[in-house]
Order: structure tokens, then sequence, then C-alpha cells
């Protein structure tokens, strides 16, 4: 039982420190695992209810639109930037854009560069500018941070990891990244902090004096080494790329060249995203030209199911009496009528078809917008403002990125700032995704084809499913959030009788007195501002803890609360994560369906309703033949 214990315990925190702690991951994680197969699955069997048969084309269409929403708005531009872009412009240009460093901390080594002579200096340089500015503790006798000798150490071992045959590689411990990790946690330390993430005055190196707002800029210790590592290594090569400086200058003009040139070059990552952002938007389309192909017919699979159980056969069945069924006409005579199997490509989207549903060959001319066309035409203003309203509502999202840095989106050179690729696995960021799969929501309104295709994709992509995926899990997180502060409040105001049993019978202060130590939002640290990497949100935890706990505190009581609160965090990740998953996967695209069904039998009712009214006026006054057409 205590494994199983054990285990339950390992999920929130394997998914708050390896899955929710990256908003990419996070982003990326979600639009995989909750979009496709859920959302396919449910596609499938949305008309099981009505016809009692499976919709496959409709669950096949859904599948090719997700998928391809996985593919091209979450991986394909880091895929690109990466292993494409990157590696042709480092390989041209002798640059080292595959870093992903980011303007802010090129910008740093560039600053801190511009006058060292030689490597050794920059080095110096360095630990001087850290020892300033990213110490959190400031004193007069600073230790020695030996920079130069731990990236130094780290080449070797990475070339001496890379002699390893590649699968002994894979399936054993990384000593490259534990020996980061304690490097990082050594320096981390030695500048008086207890995380891993820097906080250090905002970069100018590249023109980000016009950044009005964003004045500090941060970067993980492990990045630093990281960036210092192949910085070393690029300029120490032997044989340096023609448009590089001469290996004879000094070190700090190498250095601004190198980051000069790859910041120019970074420019080039923004085609990945231009070429995945043309994809992404051709996708609708080019599922309903594949749809209009398998099924003859350029029709909405989903409401054609309902259309044909609903139809004129079904009509005529219920509300003609059985002697008068052969002389009723439903555009075409009751005789005439054949029913056949559908064939295997026709995948099941109705019980059976009548000869003139059956034919394989494509008919009608394509139309890139049909339904808003259709309104159009015919003077329905809501679907159109509607659809407006929601490219109003992403261009305002995605303006508001630009605006709370003092930027413009419709200046080229800020669009780098704003849409920079991060470091790591999957390298899109949210920013860029945003953008992305919120033009893909739109384009999905813009190629409905009828108004319960218009219908779903508003209610399940634009205005549910894009604002849950993109904003859902931190907004869930937040109000949870609070509700943990009110949590921690209560333990603290409980008082001695429950710190008895949970924090060695030491007791615990009103909370008016963990306030008094600090700022009142340092209390608050559940707060989203104190949520970096997982690791630092724990070590923050634990110092503000041991800066706002009275001094008489033991160090096993303080661990004790920071373990509490800890546990607290990720079982918040966890709910939030469940909800936001429940909503994107299954209630967001049920409630299009069950939409999309409630239309397609009202017009059902409304039609039977209209031949049971004429087939009573005819059976009052009969004639020759009863011509019931609507």
């Amino acid at each position: 039982m205590q494994q199983v214990g054990n285990a339950i315990q390992a999920i929130p925190r394997f998914l708050d420190h390896h899955i929710y702690s990256d908003p990419g991951i996070r982003y990326a994680t979600e639009q995989t695992v909750c979009f496709t197969l859920p959302r396919t699955v449910v596609q499938v069997n949305r008309n099981i209810h009505e016809t009692g048969l499976k919709n496959v084309l409709a669950g096949w269409e859904r599948f090719l639109n997700d998928f391809s929403a996985d593919i091209l708005d979450t991986f394909a531009p880091g895929a690109i930037a990466y292993l494409g872009i990157s590696r042709w412009l480092d390989k041209r240009k002798g640059t080292i854009t595959h870093a992903m460093m980011g303007q802010q901390a090129m910008g740093l080594y560039s600053h801190i560069g511009a006058e060292a002579t030689s490597q050794a200096d920059f080095y110096h340089r360095l630990e001087s500018y850290l020892h300033t500015h990213g110490s959190a503790t400031p004193t007069a006798a600073k230790p020695a941070l030996n920079l130069q000798a731990t990236i130094q150490e780290l080449m070797e071992k990475e070339a001496a990891r890379a002699k390893v045959p590649l699968l002994k590689r894979w399936f054993s411990n990384n000593p490259i990244k534990t020996f980061k990790t304690q490097k990082a946690q050594q320096l981390a330390s030695q500048l008086g902090h207890t995380q891993l993430e820097l906080t250090l005055p905002y970069a100018d190196a590249f023109g980000h004096e016009a950044t009005r707002l964003k004045r500090q800029a941060s970067i993980a210790i492990p990045d630093l080494l990281s960036d210092l590592k192949i910085i070393q290594r690029h300029l120490s090569n032997a044989a340096p790329h023609a448009n590089q400086l001469k290996t004879t200058e000094a070190f700090g003009k190498r250095l601004v060249h190198l980051m000069d040139t790859t910041h120019t070059a970074a420019k080039h990552h923004m085609w990945a995203n231009a070429m995945a952002l043309v994809a992404s938007l051709a996708m609708p389309f080019i599922s309903r030209l594949i749809t209009k192909a398998v099924a003859g017919d350029d029709r909405n699979p989903a409401t054609q199911a309902l259309q044909e159980h609903y139809g004129t056969d079904s009509l005529l069945k219920k509300a003609v009496p059985h002697p008068h069924r052969a002389t009723a006409t439903f555009g075409q005579q009751a005789g005439d009528e054949k029913e056949i199997k559908q064939p295997w490509w026709h995948f099941g989207m109705g019980r059976s078809a009548t000869n003139s549903s059956t034919k394989k060959a494509s008919v009608g001319r394509f139309v890139w917008f049909p339904y808003l066309s259709e309104c159009w035409k015919e003077g329905k203003i809501t679907p159109m403002a509607i659809t407006a309203a929601f490219f109003g509502a992403l261009g305002f999202m995605v303006n508001r990125r630009f605006s709370k840095q003092g930027l413009s989106f419709f200046k080229p050179k800020d669009l780098l700032k704003v849409y920079e690729f991060q470091r790591g696995f999957p390298w899109t960021t949210v920013a860029q995704m945003e953008l992305t799969y919120g033009l893909l929501c739109g384009f999905r309104l813009l190629s409905a084809r009828d108004q319960g295709d218009w219908q779903e994709a508003a209610l399940r992509d634009a205005f549910l499913g894009w604002p849950t995926l993109t904003y859902g899990f931190e907004a869930i997180r937040k109000g949870l959030m609070r509700g943990g502060n009110t949590l921690l409040k209560k333990v603290v105001q409980r008082g001695s009788q429950d710190a008895a049993s949970k924090f060695h019978n030491l007791t615990i202060p009103e909370t008016a007195q963990w306030m008094s130590h600090g700022v009142e939002k340092n209390a608050k640290f559940w707060q989203p501002e104190f949520w970096g990497t997982p690791r630092a949100r724990d070590e923050i935890t634990q110092e503000l803890l041991t800066h706002t706990v009275p001094a008489s505190w033991s160090l096993e009581a303080v661990g004790k609360l920071t373990q509490y609160t800890q546990r607290v965090q990720e079982w918040i990740t966890l709910a939030s994560a469940a909800m936001s998953v429940t909503l994107l996967s299954y209630l967001e695209p049920k409630w299009g369906i069950q939409m999309t069904t409630a239309l397609e039998t009202k017009r059902y009712h409304t039609k039977l309703g209209h031949v049971i009214r004429r087939l009573t006026a005819q059976n009052s006054n009969p004639s020759p033949s009863m011509n019931v057409n609507f």
C-alpha cells in the first residue's frame, strides 16, 4: 500500500516538474494528447444515439484537422527553425543561431564583453557583473566563481561522453546534466541565491532602449553555462569563418561580432513561423477537398448523417400512411427508390443511401467560404459579425503581448523580440502558438460549409478551445492558487493545536507576523509571478519561508512547512490540468455536437410538421396525385 501511495504522490509531482513546468511543453502536450485522439473518438460516435451508426468520415476529418494542428502549430515552427534554418545559417554565416540564446542573453554577453581584451578578461568582467547585479546579498568578500574553469571542465566531459557509443549514451545516466546542475547550484549559492534563475538589468545592446516597460531580464544559471560553453568553443576554433574577425583581434571584439551576426541572422527564424502558418491555414480547405473526393460532395459529414437520417425517406415513412406512400413524391417517386448498402469508401455516413447519394464522382465546384458566402447573399449579418469579432479578439490578445513591453505589432523589428524561439524542445513558444492556432481557428470559421459546421467551429475551437488551450490552464491554476493561499492562512492561524501534529509543537504565528517581514505579496508564493522552473519555485518557497518565519523556528519546522506547501502546489497543478484537459478533450467538442444535433432535430420537426399539414389539407380535398414536396 505504501508503494501505491508513493506512486499516487509521484503523479502530481511528475506533471508539475516535467510537463507543466514549461509553458511550451504544456501547450504542446495538451494540444497533442487532448485534441487528436479524444476529439476523434467523440466525432466518430457523434451520431450513434440518433442513427445507431458511427460517423467514421466525420472522425477522420477531425483527426486530419487536429493532427495537422498538432504538427504545424506546435512542433513544425521550432523544428524548421532549429533543424533547418539555424543549421544552414550557422554553416553559411558562421553564427550560433542553433543555441536559441535569445536577444536578452546575447545583449548581455555583448555588453559585458565589449571591452574584454582576452578570454580570461571576459570571464573576470562577467563574474564581477554577476556579483554586482546577480547577488541576492552582496558582500565585501566575494567568493571566486571560477567560470572559466567550470566551462573548460564541462567541455572536457562532453568530449569524453561523445566517444561513448550512442546506444549506451541513451540508456545510461547523463553525467553532463548532473555536472551542470551541481555547478549551477554551487554558483547560485556563491551568489547568495537559493534559486537557479538570476534577475539582471535589461541589456540595451540590440536597440532594446525602445522597450519602455521591461527593464529587467532573467537568465537561468544552467542556460548561462551552456551559452558560455558554446561561445568559448566557437571562438576557440582554429579556422574561423571568413566573415568573422581574425583570431588575432581582441576576444571582446570577436565576441561582439559573433553576437551581432547571430542577432542579425536570427531574424530569418521568422520564416519558420511563416511556413508553418501558411501550411496550417491551408489544412481546413485541404481536409474539405479530401472529403469531397471521398464522399463525392463538399458537405459536412457531421451534419450529412443527420440530414440523411431525418431526410425525405424518414419523413415519408413517418408522415404518409402506407396506402398513400406509392403516390407521394419527394423529389422522386417512391416506387423508384432502391436502397443499397453503402460502399466502404462512404465511411458509414448513413444507414443506407439512394442511387443518387452513392456517386463516387465529385459533384459541384469547390467554394472557399461556402457558409459565409451564403450568409452574405441572404443578408445574414450575425455569423459574419461573430467571425469578425473573433479575429478582433485574437488581434487584441496578440497586441497585448506587444503593448505590455512597449512594442508594436506593426514594426518588423519588434516581431523578433516577441516571437523569438526558446531554448529546448519544442522551441516554439506560447506566443507563437497563440497566433498560429488562433488564426487557424479563425480560418475554420471562414471555411465552414453550413450552419452546424460554423457553430461547432465557433464553440469548439474559436471561443472555447483557443482560449482554454492558450490561457485556460493558467487561469484555472491562478484561481486554485488563491484557494491555496487561503488554505495556508488557515494553517498559519490554527496555532499551536494543529502545529503539534504538523510542525513539531511549535506555535505558528498569525498571518500578520508573516507579512510583517516583507512585502505582502511575498507571503503569496502561490501566485504566478513566483512560478519559474519547479526547482526555482520550490527554492523560492523555502527562501520566503526562511525569511518570513520568526527566528525561533527550527530548520526542521521550516522544512516541514515547505514540504507541505510544495505538495499543495503540485496537487493544484494536477487539478488545473485535469480541468483544462476535460474541457479540451470532451466537453467543448461535445457541446458543439449537441448544438448541431439540436439544430438538425429542430429542422426535422419543422419539416415534419409542414408535411403533416400538407397531407392533412390534401386528404380533406384529395387529388389524383398528392405532391408533398417542400
